[in-house]
């Protein structure tokens, strides 16, 4: 089993691709590559931790998105974003094993957050999203931004994550 991190997919959400200059003609075109990406390196026994904002969708759409979540292989675990709109419990329905807030992987001694603002403790190492491509790893290398935007719009592996903490 290999853990995996990634943030700010935002699923079915047109106008991103224009926000974060996305190399992708169409939300379709989108959402396919990001599955196929994300089918290439999670295997079916894998865990991926999402950073935040899956999808920008509310409860009305909640199948919509369970279908692009039911295409990702291995399974999930939400760190809840500033655009995830439906309640937990709607996302536990779509097959996430837990949401969360905050979360800390103590036996690697990782934080977990969506917002990098949540990243205080300077002395801690923060796994982000949130903040699209304005940064991978922050000024004082105590953050790592795992969003898609930064990464080749892939999940990262728990290794490299650990190695970009290294690098500072």
């Amino acid at each position: 089993m290999t853990i995996w991190f990634t943030a700010d997919q935002h699923f079915r959400h047109e106008n991103i691709i224009k926000y974060c200059d996305r190399p992708y003609d169409s939300v379709k075109v989108m959402d396919s590559a990001l599955v196929q990406n994300f089918n290439r390196v999670v295997g079916m026994e894998d865990i991926t931790y999402h950073l935040g904002d899956i999808a920008m969708d509310g409860p009305e759409n909640k199948w919509k998105v369970k279908r692009i979540i039911d295409k990702l292989n291995g399974k999930h675990v939400l760190i809840y974003g500033n655009h995830d709109r439906m309640k937990p419990f709607h996302y536990v329905d779509m097959g996430f094993l837990h949401v969360h807030t905050y979360l800390h992987l103590p036996e690697y001694d990782l934080h977990l957050v969506h917002d990098p603002a949540m990243a205080q403790d300077r002395d801690k190492m923060w796994v982000c999203g949130h903040v699209h491509n304005v940064f991978k790893v922050s000024e004082n290398g105590n953050i790592v931004n795992v969003g898609v935007d930064v990464w080749g719009y892939t999940p990262v592996s728990l290794e490299d994550v650990l190695a970009a903490f290294r690098k500072y």
